[in-house]
């Protein structure tokens, strides 16, 4: 079960926000909490029932591990890092735990995104940044469906107050509004965009031998724009449900693809995941005050961990490595250049070069393997015309294009892959108009308006969307960073 999907909207979400709302309406709080935890828990033994004993072990080790953490706090707390990184080795670098002759438990969905969460709380207990809780609490903050598949990652003292703060708990119809705003517009990036041009995309990678300079582009580009509109997407649609149920998650995307240097550029994408590297890698290893020399090397043991975190494949290390030198470049050559304010064509410039950037590093992210990556710049200088490009094209298969291709095909068949190719180009250009210049979409829901004339027309706008968005399940498709 996943956000974008009937079971979900028609179901599951119908039933969490009657029962939250009725339990805390009657002052349950206790069993608020507990129907909370079992509703986290329906949603995540959805994917599958093996994810569930993997997540309560999780939780129990970490749980008596905070227990006894007064008793020694530095051999507790390497114990709890140990414990969550071997955890999440088991499962992220190997074939799975075999249980009888034929089925293996693979990797649990979410599982890099709460034994992060979970490292973080270890360490903060043992710094006595946080005190010990009760078991329901923790198990709350942890199993939290909202950000538990593919996150935020999220402090225990930012989630675990807003759930013992009552007031919250009281239900608020503006808010409630805007967090199903919030949910819309993260829903249409993932169904009417990422998922349009995912098949473009994973044609591009396994074609990689193939291409041409065109299709290459179309690709890159393209990858790029799916994989921001695909996770943002679910972090939206993650926090609009946590705000409609009272509950505000960390930003995780805040206009990423707007930034002019490579090293801001991270400061807004997957923020969550930077901030966490940042405070329990980057600063204990010395951050910027041990000089220059050992403040490269240690932005480049943050990526690349963040790279070994993404996955086990070297594809995933290559990516690493080259984001590190790419963001020493910017920091260390470029940083004044691109980040002083400027004339309209210098910033576009810059933002111009550090989406390229962007784009050039996750031909290798995106690969399946290090020689499909590599082979897609050495294809970027094969000038042939049409090459692949209309094959590419013609994945595109979204059910709003259906009227406009039957009727190509039937007046006039021979432009039918160039209209196909229209298509295509004309989504990257929206694309990049809506990265560029729409306000995000957290912000829209902000400021939306919610009573009066423009209440109303954008009342009726979310509702299209809304619609718009159901009509246009095909299928029930996952988020790509759930296999992380």
């Amino acid at each position: 079960m996943v956000f974008n999907s009937f079971l979900f909207i028609m179901v599951f979400l119908p039933v969490l926000m009657t029962g939250w709302y009725g339990l805390n309406h009657f002052h349950r709080y206790r069993l608020a909490d507990l129907f909370l935890i079992g509703m986290s828990l329906w949603f995540y033994g959805s994917f599958s029932i093996w994810n569930l004993p993997v997540l309560g072990l999780s939780i129990g080790v970490n749980y008596l591990l905070s227990a006894v953490m007064q008793k020694n706090p530095k051999v507790f707390m390497w114990a709890g890092v140990v414990f969550n990184l071997l955890l999440l080795g088991v499962f992220k670098y190997t074939p799975g735990i075999p249980v009888s002759d034929t089925v293996r438990v693979l990797m649990p969905v979410g599982l890099s995104f709460y034994t992060f969460s979970q490292i973080s709380f270890i360490i903060d207990r043992s710094r006595n940044e946080i005190g010990h809780d009760s078991l329901i609490n923790y198990a709350e903050y942890v199993s939290y469906f909202p950000k538990l598949a593919e996150g935020p990652i999220t402090f225990y003292g930012e989630i675990a107050e807003q759930f013992r703060d009552r007031s919250r708990r009281v239900f608020d119809g503006e808010r409630f509004a805007r967090g199903f705003i919030l949910f819309v517009l993260g829903m249409a990036k993932k169904v009417l965009i990422a998922d349009t041009l995912a098949p473009v995309t994973a044609f591009g990678f396994q074609s990689a031998y193939y291409l041409d300079t065109q299709t290459v582009l179309v690709t890159m580009i393209g990858y790029t724009f799916q994989l921001y509109f695909d996770f943002s997407g679910f972090i939206d649609m993650a926090r609009g449900i946590s705000q409609m149920l009272g509950i505000v998650l960390p930003v995780n995307f805040d206009a990423p693809l707007r930034q002019t240097s490579f090293g801001r550029f991270w400061k807004h994408w997957h923020s969550t995941l930077t901030r966490f590297l940042t405070k329990y890698v980057y600063i204990p290893l010395g951050g910027n005050r041990k000089g220059k020399l050992r403040t490269c090397l240690n932005m480049m043991a943050v990526f690349l961990i963040s790279g070994l975190w993404h996955g086990n494949g070297w594809t995933y290390i290559v990516w690493g490595a080259l984001t590190g030198l790419l963001v020493l470049a910017f920091n260390n050559f470029f940083r004044k250049a691109a980040e002083e304010p400027g004339t309209k064509l210098r910033t576009a410039f810059w933002r111009t070069v550090t989406f390229a950037s962007f784009a050039a590093t996750l031909a290798f992210f995106g690969a399946p393997r290090v020689d499909y990556g590599a082979m897609m710049f050495r294809r970027l200088f094969v000038r042939t015309w049409p090459g692949f490009l209309y094959r590419a094209a013609r994945q595109m298969n979204a059910a709003e294009l259906y009227p406009l291709n039957k009727a190509v095909s039937m007046l006039a068949p021979s432009l039918s892959d160039p209209v196909k190719v229209i298509c295509l180009v004309l989504l990257l250009i929206l694309c990049a108009l809506i990265t560029q210049l729409a306000p995000t979409s957290d912000n829209w829901a902000q400021t939306a308006g919610l009573e009066g004339r423009a209440g109303r027309r954008n009342g009726l706008l979310i509702g299209i969307l809304f619609v718009w968005c159901l009509l246009s399940f095909s299928g029930v498709s996952t988020f790509l960073y759930f296999k992380f």
